[in-house]
């Protein structure tokens, strides 16, 4: 079926149908409905959950505000943040985005901003990071499970002081019930995640199950059957790491000698 095809039984233009395909715009109902008809679609469960969905996307997110900021790409992240249930992180770099300090994420984004990239739009940048923890607290807070390696520990971010107030909030941080952080130490050696940083979502239904993976062209997210290869490296990663006492030991071990 072409986008014509579509355009022409919804009356809506060819670039309107392929900004729907993309994700650019959300469906507007009426377009949807048309469009079960149009797919055959009539399972009652399966039309009521992509009605839902429709709805939800033409609700506005505090992010929404900063889509200049943030770019197509990354408006995921939060996004996906605000209704998971559970977000399961593997770290080989850095600090995973939800446990930073401010101090910590200013020294990063300095670190990786484009040339010519101007200080408000860094100021700007961590705001937006900071702003994603507030995920981490309220009445349903999100569950956070992070898994670093201990390199992390070691790699200076910053100065002196900004280490130890990071080391200081991950301690912090791990004693809340929602949140688990876990270390790989060096010695372990070689393990499944070699390919590097991941981040493992838990949705509720009516949204699948999602996982976003850094690559140097950006980031990429994996839904279905791809998935099963993050699982399996994920519980690979829990027979690896230390306990979550241990951790906790290693990372003040790390503060109070750097």
């Amino acid at each position: 079926m072409s986008l014509k095809f579509v355009g022409d039984y919804l009356q809506r233009d060819a670039g309107t149908i392929s900004r729907y395909e993309a994700g650019h715009f959300p469906v507007r109902r009426g377009d949807l409905l048309a469009l079960l008809s149009l797919f055959g679609v009539s399972e009652e469960k399966e039309r009521n959950e992509l009605i839902q969905l429709c709805e939800e996307s033409w609700q506005k997110g505090w992010w929404d505000q900063h889509r200049e900021d943030l770019g197509q790409n990354f408006i995921n992240v939060p996004w996906i943040e605000s209704r998971a249930h559970c977000v399961n992180n593997y770290e080989h770099m850095v600090v995973h985005g939800l446990l930073q300090t401010r101090d910590y994420a200013e020294a990063l984004v300095k670190k990786r901003a484009a040339p010519g990239t101007t200080s408000e739009q860094m100021r700007r940048w961590v705001d937006l990071r900071l702003e994603r923890q507030r995920a981490l607290a309220g009445e349903t807070p999100l569950e956070v499970a992070s898994i670093i390696e201990e390199s992390v520990l070691q790699r200076p971010v910053g100065g002196r002081q900004t280490m130890i107030d990071q080391f200081e909030h991950l301690i912090k941080r791990a004693q809340q019930p929602n949140i688990t952080v876990r270390v790989v130490k060096t010695e372990s050696g070689s393990h499944a995640a070699h390919t590097g940083s991941f981040v493992f979502y838990r949705m509720p239904s009516p949204y699948p199950d999602v996982a976003n993976v850094e690559t140097i062209g950006g980031a990429l997210y994996l839904e279905g059957d791809a998935i099963g290869r993050v699982l399996s490296i994920w519980e690979d990663l829990e027979e690896e790491a230390l306990s979550e006492a241990d951790s906790i030991s290693l990372i003040q071990m790390y503060a109070e000698r750097i």
